[in-house]
């Protein structure tokens, strides 16, 4: 017993002590800041906001990188984009237009600064409304189920196709339980679904 704890105490120290060198490469790379961890109380985005955490450009491109869309033709909205990883990696895709939504204001400063030419908003996800037209709608583990529902409604009231992508899924059930949400795949790290314009 003691010694299986053991084992899965190295393996994330060894998992941590990679992502923070993957984490500073992608940085150096780029001359950017999007790195590190932060913990939800010291971003203040609410008791359903999560901690802060980058994805990893392998798990983006993976997910995003493969959808069977014309890229050009979609605007990407990255819902808690917070310091604006993925809105790099979703410019570097060619997407029409790339957006983040944040309600931490150190992130959306962050963001801004590292992605001059995408638009930052700093508000709150649960009252933003999806821009007319194609969209993917990006999002990693970004906060708790209520509001994760709240995210889903305002999708289904989107007036144009709309690409869900839901990077570390732990409340993929919610897109799973509505037939308007057409899963195109999905596994225990990213669920995409689909719906339709009505």
């Amino acid at each position: 017993m003691q010694r299986n704890l053991l084992t899965r105490i190295l393996d994330f120290v060894k998992w941590q002590v990679h992502k923070v060198a993957l984490d500073r490469a992608f940085d150096r790379s780029r001359n950017v800041d999007t790195g590190g961890q932060i913990p939800a109380f010291i971003l203040r985005s609410g008791r359903e906001g999560v901690r802060y955490q980058a994805v990893e450009p392998d798990s983006f491109m993976k997910a995003v990188g493969s959808l069977d869309i014309d890229v050009a033709e979609f605007r990407f909205v990255d819902i808690g984009c917070g310091k604006g990883r993925a809105l790099l990696l979703a410019r570097d895709l060619g997407f029409k237009s790339i957006i983040g939504v944040e309600i931490s204001q150190s992130l959306c400063e962050i963001a801004r600064r590292n992605c001059p030419d995408a638009e930052i908003l700093c508000a709150n996800a649960a009252a933003y409304l999806l821009p007319e037209g194609p969209c993917v709608v990006y999002f990693f583990n970004p906060f708790g189920e209520s509001l994760i529902r709240t995210l889903a409604a305002n999708i289904l009231k989107h007036r144009g196709l709309s690409v869900i992508v839901y990077v570390n899924p732990l409340h993929r059930g919610i897109f799973d339980a509505d037939s308007r949400f057409r899963l195109l795949r999905g596994n225990k790290d990213v669920g995409i679904w689909e719906v339709a314009a009505d």
